[in-house]
């Protein structure tokens, strides 16, 4: 099914425009706020030390925590090589990265109160623009819309494991979908 009538209209009542130049901090992993982001302009990096901890746990690597920094990249890099040896595979990001591009979102887990830091840095790749919406904003909306915001979470929840826990795909792959935020259905 498709969204509530006046869900869209609401949301969209409740962003507010930003703007990060070049090489410009969005968020950093571990800050603390209150907003989440949807790039409306531009292209940026996300890289994310938890998730690229949790995919050497699940490759088999013990205690990747304690590596250096040095050392972690070296387990991704080997992580990675493992998996695309046989060429059958592509690597879309390395392990922790994504490229976040026009349409996308982050920072759900901070509105949703899935999580109190952000849990990844995002750098503006280029001059862009985004639109911001304040969790308060988002908590009024929600109260108007039953089940906003089950749907939201369960949104953002797919949405980290699509941007780094699935970072290798089949060749095939689209690189230029857009995971957005917004596309949501209620029941």
């Amino acid at each position: 099914t498709t969204a509530e009538p006046g869900v869209i209209y609401h949301l969209i009542c409740a962003l507010k425009p930003y703007w990060r130049e070049a090489g410009g901090p969005i968020t950093l992993e571990g800050g603390v706020d209150t907003v989440m982001f949807m790039l409306e302009t531009g292209s940026a990096d996300a890289s994310s030390k938890q998730y690229k901890l949790k995919a050497l746990k699940n490759a088999g690597v013990a205690a990747p925590e304690a590596l250096d920094e040095t050392a972690l990249t070296a387990e991704i890099e080997r992580v990675t090589a493992a998996a695309t040896r046989n060429g059958t595979i592509e690597v879309i990001s390395p392990l922790g990265h994504a490229t976040l591009r026009a349409g996308e979102t982050f920072g759900e887990a901070i509105v949703l109160g899935l999580s109190q830091t952000y849990t990844m840095t995002v750098i503006a790749c280029e001059p862009c623009k985004l639109q911001t919406i304040e969790d308060d904003d988002l908590q009024k909306v929600c109260e108007q819309h039953e089940g906003l915001r089950d749907a939201l979470r369960e949104r953002a929840k797919a949405l980290d494991k699509e941007r780094f826990e699935i970072v290798l795909a089949p060749v095939s792959v689209s690189k230029s979908t857009p995971k957005c935020f917004f596309v949501i259905s209620t029941v």
